[in-house]
């Protein structure tokens, strides 16, 4: 991270993760000597609706979320504009966004597309959440050592095959950041 703070935002359909990825990016951030706060955003279906989370980084106290966002990270774009009046998108706002993601909302110019569907089928993974860890983990400049300790803790009721998984689908992402940033 090369700002003192940043506030981003991962938007998605319920069920695919977004708010359990949010949280595992605001723990690896705190593991990392960040402060961080996050709103988590998502509407009354579980499966299938939106879903939100917004998280603002900074190395030192954050007390309150910026007018707009700096990143903005897009699983897929089906819902996004149920969250248009809280996730302020301006022509600073980087948007990365998963190929799969379906078309981009008018609001919305997508400057990278990054294939995180594939990364994650290419290791037998269902969804793309972990993958996307591994990406947004490695340009906050955490190690795939911390992203997995954190990706164990919050995963430690699955089964050991489902954890070693998501955990491949994360390194996934760790290169997918790598390939993007050279």
């Amino acid at each position: 991270m090369e700002q003192s703070t940043v506030t981003l935002a991962i938007v998605g359909s319920g069920g695919a993760g977004v708010v359990s990825l949010g949280e595992m990016i605001l723990s690896a951030a705190a593991k990392s000597g960040y402060y961080g706060l996050m709103r988590k955003s998502f509407g009354p279906q579980i499966r299938g609706g939106e879903s939100a989370a917004i998280l603002r980084l900074g190395v030192s106290e954050v007390a309150n979320f910026n007018q707009s966002l700096d990143l903005l990270f897009a699983l897929d774009w089906n819902n996004f504009p149920r969250f248009a009046d809280e996730l302020a998108v301006s022509s600073d706002t980087l948007i990365i966004a998963d190929t799969n993601a379906g078309p981009i909302p008018s609001e919305c110019s997508q400057d990278i597309a990054v294939d995180f569907s594939a990364a994650a089928q290419q290791v037998g993974a269902e969804k793309a959440n972990s993958v996307m860890l591994g990406f947004i983990g490695a340009w906050l400049g955490c190690s795939v050592d911390l992203l997995a300790v954190v990706m164990q803790a919050r995963l430690v009721k699955l089964e050991s095959a489902a954890r070693e998984l998501s955990l491949a689908a994360m390194k996934q992402g760790f290169t997918l950041w790598q390939q993007e940033s050279a």
